[in-house]
């Protein structure tokens, strides 16, 4: 913070003037340099502007200041009424980000060099950074270098990210005290960097799973009350030396790929998270025909669970819509057809074979196949300029 400067507005110059001496005595400074400051306009140090307006209103007063360090000329746009962009690279460098005030530099690690390029642009556009301090390097994990001080001021002491290696952190009060939009954003930051989507490409009925995974336990319970706060249902375990936050129903994916999925910029998450609702949405809408095998399944279903409540709650495990007991009553009658999906499942769950109650079931994953590309899940439009 004392290689680091800050031009004042007209008022703060007054303000300044007026405390000029006691400036000069608290910091053993020549009063004549504070008066030069205060004629000629000059920017101050950071720590005596802390030291005149206090800490309490330090983050408000400086959204939108140039910050720059003792040398520099054009500085660095401080903000911190932070937008959904800041958020998603606040998430991402908490998970794939360095921080490193003895070099002056944030470091950004990623395996797509195009990614890096986007999350460059990003930086760029939104901290007002000159070019030139932005190092792009491609090997076989490629690297994005922020020569700042001012920026890794501002991500290490006004958004709290911690510098060097990470032990035990905290999600940035910045984000816990936004909206709905920002969390979105910073989950999405925080998926690109240490999330997965697992699809399975052959077997169309496996169930599908969507994790995010960190050392920290305090960081991973904060992202576990952020997805709370979204109103998705996620569960946190350790596994393997790393905390583990998965979401497994079908519903609650939904739910990331239409609230979070907007912002991800890394294009293979959300392609997969494309093919997972495709396939899952394919085989919700091909409907079973009635008859006495089904609906003896759907009755064995009903005693193996122990009554059609908790049928009910086994089968919207698996639809991205719950139903009603109404309904499923409809598919025991007959009345109504069931999802493919919902018989799959409950073979699996009797250890039955699929062909004894569906005899073309080649044909019809075949089908589900063909109506996967666009009829299924709309793409969702990129909220950031690329």
């Amino acid at each position: 913070m004392h290689s680091l400067y800050l031009p004042l507005k007209d008022k703060e110059y007054s303000v300044l003037a007026a405390n000029k001496k006691y400036i000069a005595h608290k910091f053993s400074l020549d009063l004549e340099v504070v008066s030069r400051w205060v004629r000629e306009k000059k920017s101050i140090p950071l720590y005596i502007f802390k030291d005149l307006f206090g800490h309490k209103k330090l983050l408000d007063l400086l959204d939108k200041r140039k910050i720059h360090a003792a040398r520099g000329r054009k500085g660095v746009l401080c903000r911190t009424n932070i937008n959904p962009e800041i958020a998603y690279l606040i998430g991402l460098v908490c998970t794939d980000g360095y921080l490193s005030r003895k070099h002056q530099k944030i470091q950004i690690t990623q395996k797509n060099y195009a990614f890096l390029k986007l999350v460059a642009k990003l930086i760029e556009r939104n901290f007002k950074i000159q070019r030139n301090t932005i190092t792009l390097e491609k090997t076989g994990v490629s690297k994005l270098y922020v020569y700042s001080l001012p920026l890794e001021f501002i991500f290490s002491k006004l958004y709290n990210i911690p510098e060097g290696k990470k032990g035990e952190f905290q999600v940035p009060t910045i984000i816990k005290n936004n909206n709905i939009e920002i969390v979105a954003a910073f989950l999405a930051g925080v998926f690109d960097g240490d999330g997965s989507v697992s699809v399975n490409d052959k077997e169309y009925f496996e169930r599908p799973k969507v994790g995010i995974f960190g050392a920290s336990k305090e960081f991973m319970l904060d992202c576990l009350n952020l997805l709370k706060y979204l109103k998705i249902e996620a569960h946190l375990y350790f596994s393997k030396g790393v905390w583990r936050i998965n979401v497994n129903k079908i519903e609650d994916i939904s739910k990331i790929f239409f609230i979070i999925a907007p912002y991800i910029l890394l294009e293979r998450k959300r392609e997969r998270f494309r093919q997972l609702l495709a396939q899952r949405r394919c085989l919700e809408l091909i409907r079973v025909p009635y008859s006495h095998k089904i609906k003896s399944l759907l009755k064995k279903a009903w005693k193996k669970l122990g009554g059609r409540k908790y049928l009910l709650k086994f089968i919207n495990l698996y639809l991205t819509k719950k139903i009603k007991l109404s309904t499923l009553s409809d598919w025991v009658c007959g009345r109504y057809p069931a999802p493919l999906i919902v018989i799959i499942k409950l073979c699996d769950l009797l250890e039955k074979d699929i062909l004894d109650y569906i005899p073309n079931y080649q044909s019809v994953v075949l089908l589900a196949q063909k109506l996967i590309p666009n009829k299924c899940i709309k793409e969702v439009r990129k909220p950031f300029k690329g």
